[in-house]
């Protein structure tokens, strides 16, 4: 198939470029960290960049297939294939964005594989030139996707958006929760409708160039509807204690990697009676028990304190040693001042110092300040148990 110089549109293509460009900028310049909580918005940053890679070089290629002094040059087949391997991304991607968007833990390696392996099989597969040439064919400045293997283009892409439908309609009701989560929603389902029909154009109509703008404007309205601010605040909501407002378990284990390395303050704080501030004035004032614990401490501590669960407390802290442990018994002071029944809240602190290496260090500190946390409890409560600093 020899092509014809001059057919290809290049408006389409280049209005994604600038709008994708334009999005990315806008994203890139806000700055990210790379944590579990955060895979969801980086997944969609690397998405956004991909599709303004993908309409970048269809745009290069058409302006080259356009330009008769390009006309069956290599450069074109060069340029042709990296479109490819580019446009192939943006299912992954996105199903990537879909499942950490709704899934919290980290993929093992095993699960890593699995998900990936269509991505990799499909991508070696346009690498190597025989199976290259069954899928679709670039010879010179020709460009013809109706090989005999076509018919994987379409599964591979079927596959990852299925997918990444199934993860959305299954976790709806976590997504649903809100109003602004509730459009969410419908905008991912929207975005991945629109895909799927861009798949079919783009297999079936080779000079068919709106594709990509219409993918573009797909994108940007789902990613202003997502942005990190929303992003970010349903990650962080899920990261908050709701009763006491600190940091809960799960915040303490994203953030155990970063204990690795610093010299360390760690107390393991304890209610004393707890279950008796509950019989005794019932369920409402267990639950004043634990917002004042969890106001002082954020204000003692801020962002090192933690609700571990029921009326267990962690401050993971690198201040001095001395500043740690009087701000401990302000703490102490501060909620046995507190009115909330009958009788005062007093803590029993374990406190313990040290500077760990490595997992099983970070977990031996914590073990040590337990071990203090139980001999006051031995000793008869209200008692704050540690090293001198």
């Amino acid at each position: 198939m020899i092509n014809t110089v001059g057919i290809y549109n290049e408006c389409f293509d280049l209005c994604a470029c600038v709008i994708m460009a334009v999005l990315v900028i806008s994203r890139l310049t806000k700055g990210y960290q790379l944590s579990f909580e955060r895979r969801g918005s980086m997944a969609l940053t690397l998405l956004n960049v991909d599709l303004f890679l993908a309409s970048f070089l269809e745009l290069t290629r058409s302006m080259m297939l356009n330009n008769a002094a390009f006309n069956l040059s290599a450069a074109i087949e060069v340029v042709g294939l990296l479109q490819r391997i580019a446009h192939i991304s943006l299912s992954y991607l996105f199903f990537l964005f879909a499942y950490f968007l709704v899934h919290e833990d980290q993929p093992d390696g095993k699960k890593w594989l699995l998900i990936s392996f269509p991505y990799i099989f499909i991508a070696a597969e346009l690498l190597i030139p025989y199976s290259r040439d069954k899928i679709y064919q670039l010879i010179g400045n020709s460009y013809y996707l109706r090989g005999p293997w076509q018919w994987q283009l379409y599964l591979y892409s079927i596959i990852y958006m299925v997918g990444a439908v199934d993860i959305v309609w299954k976790n709806r009701q976590k997504l649903q929760k809100e109003k602004q989560q509730k459009k969410r929603f419908w905008w991912i389902l929207s975005f991945e409708l629109v895909y799927l029909v861009t798949i079919f154009l783009r297999v079936s109509f080779e000079y068919l160039q709106i594709t990509y703008f219409m993918l573009a404007i797909s994108l940007m309205t789902l990613t202003i509807w997502l942005n990190d601010y929303d992003l970010d605040s349903w990650r962080t909501q899920s990261l908050i204690d709701e009763l006491s407002g600190t940091k809960n378990r799960q915040a303490f284990r994203r953030d155990f990697g970063q204990f690795i390395g610093h010299d360390l303050c760690v107390a393991m704080i304890d209610v004393d009676n707890f279950k008796e501030f509950n019989d005794e004035s019932g369920h409402a004032t267990g639950d004043k028990v634990i917002e004042t614990i969890g106001r002082n401490g954020l204000i003692q501590f801020g962002g090192e304190f933690y609700r571990y669960g029921g009326d267990e407390f962690i401050v993971v802290s690198q201040m001095k040693r001395q500043d740690f442990v009087a701000k401990l018994n302000l703490l102490a002071q501060d909620v046995k001042r507190a009115d909330v029944g009958s009788r005062p809240i007093t803590l029993t602190i374990g406190y313990y110092f040290g500077h760990p290496r490595t997992p099983s260090e970070v977990r031996k500190l914590f073990h040590l300040a337990d071990a203090n946390l139980y001999f006051g409890k031995s000793r008869g409560r209200d008692q704050i148990i540690g090293e001198k600093p």
